[in-house]
């Protein structure tokens, strides 16, 4: 069985556009550990303004194709510890 991990996300950059999420509370998400990057940003996202701490990164799925990036108020300390659950 795939690991999974789950995370509040604030705001999406795709190969789609961006997006912020308008929940105050932010969009709760799973995510597959296989194909997954994580690293810290300071960028403020969503409708609340949130201050995120990282973003998860998923590796696009096919040739000539971008990555889609999630921001989240997680630490990468955090997803690591949850991606190793």
């Amino acid at each position: 069985m795939a690991q999974v991990l789950t995370a509040y996300i604030y705001g999406i950059d795709g190969p789609g556009g961006n997006t912020d999420i308008q929940a105050a509370g932010g969009q709760l998400n799973a995510f597959s550990v296989v194909g997954t990057h994580f690293y810290p940003t300071s960028d403020v996202r969503g409708a609340a303004q949130v201050t995120c701490q990282s973003i998860i990164e998923v590796a696009p799925t096919g040739l000539n194709q971008k990555s889609t990036k999630y921001y989240t108020a997680a630490t990468v300390a955090t997803l690591v510890t949850a991606s190793n659950a």
